[in-house]
């Protein structure tokens, strides 16, 4: 609830009582803000982008630079307590199509409440309205950590009304396409939601072992969101169609059937490709790459990273070229994921189970991409880099 917000703010309030900062005025903990007023049950609530330190374990606040040597306290807080940090900078953009707008927030803040050698998890809130503020309260109190995002997730179906948003790619898109739509349901079935897939020509087939992606409209706001497999973004066609046993042409330089087919009732597209790239996926999935509509013969095009590199500007030069045709569309190119393998890969030895956030990325640098090849393929394109790798790569595990 709203009230168990303010709460929680109001106990990080009086934790951060106890920091000493000193003579220095440089690293003083913000003032409160004229918009927490006690006068009400909701008086913490923030009025602009917050973000608060997670206090479970009060133990862990204090000065990191200043030790404050204030008496230990013990137990543990339950709910946390959210310290609010202070913020450094704050950087916002919108970019308007039509009747939607995309707004980006970026920004930098201070943790200045938790000793240096300890480490805390970080909640963001945005405000987006009293009728918002109210679904915030009921997802906080049963997914605290998804709060924030589940709220921008009911926020985008409505941004959406009358429009189509895409994921097409591998397990990632569907995974960001699950997500999407267990957040906007709030996880329980919904009997007014319409299955669509036969619009986009998404059907499973019998004897199929998986879908080939699923497409479902909500009719409240006629807002469809789907999903469509394409782990490559590579056209694949049998090679003689007669035969069960064929080889599958796969065109480097030719997007998917589904996009050329459907691209015009697409509104949002979100495009990613990257882990079915090995020798074992081609051999198992009996694709031969294809260049020019004839076999590929050349050797450095065959090695599988400038293959995938191929078909990464090949993709995104061709979804460029639409856009012009498509005013209404916005289009996104998600990068890589990182393994998070230790020791190894999956298959010698490696393992995945880290429980260590930043144990293995420590850094996400905002004007440079760790995934070069897709960054340098979406330069000068009207095709936005979604830019996942170095923030992947900080989590404890790559799905986590």
């Amino acid at each position: 609830m709203a009230e168990d917000f303010s709460k929680a703010v109001d106990d990080g309030l009086k934790f951060s009582k106890r920091l000493y900062f000193g003579k220095d005025r440089a690293v003083s903990p913000p003032k409160q803000p004229p918009s927490m007023d006690k006068a009400t049950s909701c008086a913490f609530l923030p009025t602009a982008p917050m973000v608060y330190a997670v206090i479970s374990d009060p133990g862990i606040v204090d000065n990191p630079d200043i030790p404050s040597y204030q008496p230990h306290v013990h137990g543990r807080c339950d709910p946390p307590a959210l310290i609010p940090l202070t913020m450094n900078r704050v950087e916002l953009q919108v970019d308007c199509y039509m009747d939607t707008a995309f707004i980006g927030v970026s920004g930098s803040w201070r943790v200045h409440c938790i000793k240096g050698s300890k480490s805390c998890g970080c909640r963001v809130a945005i405000p987006m309205g009293e009728q918002v503020l109210i679904t915030l309260g009921d997802l906080f109190a049963s997914f605290s950590s998804l709060f924030v995002i589940a709220t921008i997730a009911r926020h985008t179906v409505i941004m959406m009304q009358h429009k189509t948003l895409a994921f097409v790619g591998d397990s990632l898109g569907r995974q960001q396409f699950q997500s999407l739509m267990c957040m906007i349901t709030g996880g329980k079935e919904r009997h007014d939601v319409i299955d669509v897939g036969p619009e986009y020509g998404i059907v499973q087939a019998r004897g199929d072992l998986r879908p080939g992606g699923w497409a479902y409209r909500f009719p409240s706001t006629n807002t469809t969101i789907l999903y469509y497999w394409s782990s490559t973004l590579c056209d694949l066609e049998p090679i003689d169609p007669s035969n069960p046993a064929t080889d599958y042409a796969m065109h480097l330089d030719r997007p998917p059937a589904f996009l050329r087919q459907y691209i015009h009732k697409l509104n949002v597209l979100v495009l990613n490709t990257g882990h079915h790239w090995n020798r074992g996926k081609l051999k198992a999935n009996r694709w031969v790459m294809h260049l020019g509509d004839v076999p590929n013969t050349d050797r450095k095009i065959a090695v599988i990273w400038k293959a995938k590199n191929v078909t990464v500007h090949s993709i995104i030069n061709w979804v460029n070229s639409q856009l012009p045709k498509y005013p209404g569309l916005k289009a996104f190119y998600r990068t890589i994921s990182p393994r998070h393998f230790v020791g190894g890969e999956w298959n010698t030895g490696g393992s995945c189970d880290n429980t260590t956030p930043m144990s293995i990325g420590k850094e996400v640098l905002q004007d440079v991409s760790s995934d070069t090849d897709a960054a340098g393929a979406a330069k000068g394109t009207g095709v936005k880099l979604l830019d996942i790798t170095a923030l992947s790569q900080g989590k404890k595990a790559s799905m986590s």
